[in-house]
């Protein structure tokens, strides 16, 4: 067990809710590993507060922060500083004080990226169905237009397609990239879509929390054989849509925790520089789930 003292340095969760993160349980088990001198504590903060909680940062010297719903767009303005990816994806998740100045990140690209990886996933050669473009699908998006999928179908929900297509356009402008958008109704493409996809991912909060009992897709939809599925929820860790992949014989599908695990490893390095290894993270993370 660490002691802490005067010098400590403090790291922080802003999210609301945040009962139910286990950013604390990974920063602090790294600080702990590596016999770095710090804490990591997790904030009650809603977009209306961001403001404030930045500015904590500044008074108190705060040496960085993670960033979760709802204030991963709400932050950017307070920020002195915003990497060009997370600018581009208009989210940020890890924010770094440094003497006083605020540099944003976001990690949860590249922990899109290697948990893809991790699959066994050639993303150059594969056609990726998309299920969401909120927060976390415009990072698993940019992910894939970056490591230059073959083709995307992002199926979203009718009311919130013009709002979707703003990103998908932004990212067919900017990337060599092959995206169409879709309608999460739409049953019958939908159906296409995913028979001639390698790469399933839901993106959606469909099957964790109060939804935890439903599936992003409807009953009468069969998933391939041949489809990887990647569910981004990880708690549970087994969603509503993850049981359907096994009982229509999906051979490789997993959660979000690989996901989580990098995002949290890439915001330590920002945070520290120095890099813990990710199999660790999963390790400390398998015993906190006890599976």
């Amino acid at each position: 067990m660490r002691n802490l003292d005067g010098r400590s340095k403090l790291y922080a969760l802003f999210a609301s809710p945040c009962e139910h993160s286990l950013s604390p349980l990974i920063q602090n088990s790294a600080f702990e590993q590596l016999n770095i001198n710090a804490a990591y504590m997790a904030f009650d903060v809603d977009e209306e507060h961001i403001g404030d909680a930045v500015s904590s940062m500044r008074t108190l010297g705060i040496a960085g922060a993670n960033i979760s719903m709802p204030n991963k767009t709400a932050i950017i303005d307070y920020l002195d500083y915003v990497s060009e990816e997370a600018r581009f994806c208009n989210a940020v998740n890890t924010v770094v004080n440094k003497e006083g100045r605020l540099y944003g990140y976001n990690t949860d690209i590249f922990g899109a990226e290697m948990a893809i990886k991790d699959l066994g996933v050639d993303v150059s050669t594969s056609k990726v169905c998309i299920l969401g473009l909120g927060g976390a699908g415009q990072a698993v998006l940019y992910a894939l237009a970056k490591n230059k999928a073959k083709k995307v179908c992002v199926f979203v929900r009718e009311l919130s397609i013009e709002k979707r297509k703003v990103y998908v356009d932004k990212i067919c402008s900017s990337f060599s990239i092959d995206v169409e958008i879709y309608s999460i109704e739409d049953t019958q493409t939908l159906s296409k879509c995913l028979n001639e996809s390698d790469l399933l991912i839901n993106a959606t909060s469909l099957g964790m929390g109060q939804d935890i009992d439903k599936s992003p897709l409807g009953d009468k939809i069969k998933l391939p054989k041949h489809i990887c599925v990647l569910d981004l929820i990880y708690n549970p860790l087994e969603t509503e849509l993850l049981s359907k992949a096994a009982k229509d014989g999906c051979k490789v599908f997993s959660n979000g925790i690989s996901m989580l695990a990098y995002q949290g490893a890439k915001a330590f390095e920002y945070f520290t520089e120095k890099q813990i290894d990710v199999s660790d993270i999963l390790c400390m993370l398998d015993n906190a789930f006890n599976f």
